[in-house]
């Protein structure tokens, strides 16, 4: 898929915006088998969480609508051009926690990203060096306060295959009941 080789080539913190057709649910077969429509990009289109989840499966994050123009309607459809925007965020092979703390500042009682870390609303959570970085990037910095290293004496790691970490008065492992951020 396209989206696959431009996550492929796009420089780490990269950001795309893509404008396509989309349905606002799956195009049923019968209607996808009409040459015509396919080829005026109607029954081709996808729907919009098979967009969304294009862009995830290839990889990026932070996936967001940016735009939406109704296009038209038809066999009881509804198409719209719909422009997204996307992050290429690599994670480090460790994921090392120095003492880094990240604040959601809201609007919403709490948020979880695409990989499993919760944030409550000014509630400050231990996080890893790679989302560190990542919440300092668009489009999550003014979503977030990160505070820098204060621990760096304590410093830990833990394979990224885990998930967040969020016990920060353990001095074990940070890959212990708690796990660790990806």
């Amino acid at each position: 898929m396209v989206l696959k080789e431009i996550y492929r080539v796009l420089k780490d913190e990269g950001k795309i915006v893509i404008s396509d057709i989309v349905a606002d649910r799956e195009v049923d077969e019968f209607s996808r088998q009409n040459h015509q429509l396919w080829s005026e990009c109607y029954t081709g289109a996808l729907s919009v969480s098979n967009f969304v989840r294009a862009f995830e499966k290839a990889g990026f994050t932070a996936v967001t609508q940016i735009e939406e123009q109704p296009w038209t309607e038809m066999n009881g459809y509804h198409f719209a051009s719909l422009t997204m925007e996307a992050y290429k965020f690599t994670a480090g092979d460790i994921c090392n926690y120095v003492g880094q703390m990240a604040i959601y500042l809201g609007p919403y009682a709490m948020v979880e990203d695409e990989e499993g870390h919760k944030f409550t609303r000014f509630q400050a959570v231990e996080i890893c060096t790679d989302t560190a970085r990542r919440l300092k990037q668009a489009p999550y910095q003014n979503a977030f306060i990160v505070t820098g290293a204060t621990r760096l004496s304590n410093v830990s790691s833990c394979d990224t295959n885990t998930t967040a970490k969020t016990d920060t008065s353990s001095e074990a492992s940070c890959c212990g009941t708690s796990g660790c951020c990806s």
